[in-house]
């Protein structure tokens, strides 16, 4: 789980904000004085991606994983640094081993989705999305690129049966 203290807040709010400098040298403050920190280290891994320092950024991210090798969130940082650098097949095999714990959100299936949507795989996009539903049964986004996939396909007719049945089950 993480747990940010008022200093990973603050590192944050940095992060959140675009100041990317001064987040990376607040991280790198904490997860000096806190080695074991993981909000520290997932944030020092954002603001060194958003930096585009892929380099030191893939060995906070290496050392992290090796006190937290389990850290869904670093295990996803790994996927934004090779999606940052347009290495979508990297990517893909990053979302599968997040996808193979068994924790994945509904987030890292619509990611798989996607990447494999752009591919042309659209069988394995739509077993994916099959995948996603049996794990996730109430994960309501799946839908909505379900039809994305279909349209993707020309399959125009299916994408807007599918499109119709999201609409329905929005309330209002």
């Amino acid at each position: 789980m993480l747990v940010v203290d008022a200093d990973e807040a603050a590192c944050w709010a940095l992060l959140d904000s675009g100041d990317w400098a001064a987040a990376n040298a607040r991280f790198a403050a904490v997860l000096a004085r806190e080695p074991d920190s993981l909000g520290a280290a997932q944030g020092l891994v954002a603001t060194l991606r958003k930096q585009r320092d892929f380099d030191a950024a893939a060995r906070v991210l290496d050392a992290a994983l090796r006190r937290h090798p389990d850290a869904l969130g670093l295990l996803a940082e790994r996927v934004w640094c090779a999606l940052d650098q347009k290495r979508d097949a990297e990517a893909s095999t990053r979302l599968d081993e997040i996808i193979a714990t068994g924790r994945a959100d509904e987030g890292h299936y619509l990611w798989k989705v996607e990447l494999l949507r752009r591919e042309r795989r659209f069988e394995e996009a739509e077993a994916m999305i099959s995948l996603a539903r049996a794990r996730l049964p109430g994960a309501t986004r799946l839908n909505t690129e379900s039809a994305w996939l279909s349209f993707h396909r020309r399959d125009h007719e299916e994408a807007l049966r599918r499109f119709e049945e999201v609409l329905k089950s929005r309330p209002g």
